[in-house]
């Protein structure tokens, strides 16, 4: 069956089921990639910037313990010495809930092996800082001034560059993150983009094919139609077509035939009537001669 043979509504449903059909893969398209993209800021939302945030935090409360210990041997009297170690064992602690906390968040194992390392520096750390807050407790002020110049300043160093690898790590994966979620976006931008332009293309050689082959069939029925109008009754019409236009030109087309079988017989007829009216005359020519 030839596509101008077909109903003008099953041509208009081809149509618009292929523009749907077209609108939905741009929709379903759109979905996927708003999806990946909402998964992607989610990831850095919600478990990489709280990571960050809270690795920048515990930089800040080794800094604040390390500060208040080395304020233990400079300020003067007891009282104010057993504050700062107050302070210093609350930035302590402070730390540790946190090294706890993303412990718990850590999935991968990359990320695993660095807080790992981070916190095998903070065992050492720790320890040492406890023998200093002992010993600056008791006031051996010499034996805890010797002990922060020889072991716990150097492991405070080495704690506190773990804690900026994992805070590189946590940056790096940000930034990952990122970048995908602009490939993401791009990739997005793209496929619209060219889904829009295919789908206009298609929508215009629809339109194009539709209005062409309906017109192309109404302007065969019209001139068909001036024909018949004008009294001409021979002309070559399509009986074929299976679409409203084709039946159109096929009902044109027998009336078209019907006129003209009917104008065969209105010339027989006026020849009978013809011939007939010559018969009387020259009958009537005979009559009045033999009169």
């Amino acid at each position: 069956m030839k596509l101008n043979d077909l109903r003008i509504s099953t041509r208009l449903g081809l149509a618009f089921g292929l523009l749907l059909a077209m609108t939905l893969a741009m929709a379903v398209n759109s979905h996927h990639s708003l999806g990946t993209l909402g998964d992607a800021v989610n990831l850095v939302t919600a478990d990489r910037m709280p990571k960050l945030v809270a690795a920048g935090d515990w930089q800040v409360d080794v800094l604040s313990s390390a500060r208040a210990m080395r304020n233990a041997l400079l300020v003067d009297g007891q009282e104010a010495v057993e504050k700062e170690l107050a302070q210093a064992a609350q930035d302590e602690r402070a730390a540790r809930q946190i090294a706890e906390g993303l412990s718990k968040k850590m999935i991968t194992r990359e990320g695993q092996a660095v807080l790992k390392a981070v916190l095998e520096t903070r065992d050492a750390y720790a320890s040492t800082a406890e023998e200093f807050m002992q010993l600056a407790a008791s006031g051996d002020r010499i034996g805890a001034r010797k002990l922060l110049l020889g072991q716990l300043s150097p492991r405070q160093d080495k704690y506190l560059a773990a804690i900026a690898t994992f805070v590189a790590h946590e940056k790096n994966h940000v930034s990952i993150a990122n970048r995908e979620s602009a490939a993401v976006m791009a990739s997005l931008r793209i496929t619209t983009i060219c889904l829009v332009a295919v789908t206009t293309a298609i929508g215009v050689a629809l339109a194009l094919w539709l209005t062409r082959g309906l017109v192309r069939q109404l302007n065969s029925a019209l001139a068909v139609a001036d024909a018949i109008a004008e009294g001409r009754l021979e002309s070559a019409i399509d009986r074929t077509g299976k679409s409203e236009s084709g039946r159109l030109l096929a009902a044109l087309a027998t009336m078209q035939d019907g006129l003209r079988d009917r104008e065969t017989c209105d010339a027989d007829y006026r020849g009978q009537i013809a011939q007939s009216a010559r018969r009387r005359r020259s009958s009537s020519s005979t009559w009045t001669a033999s009169c």
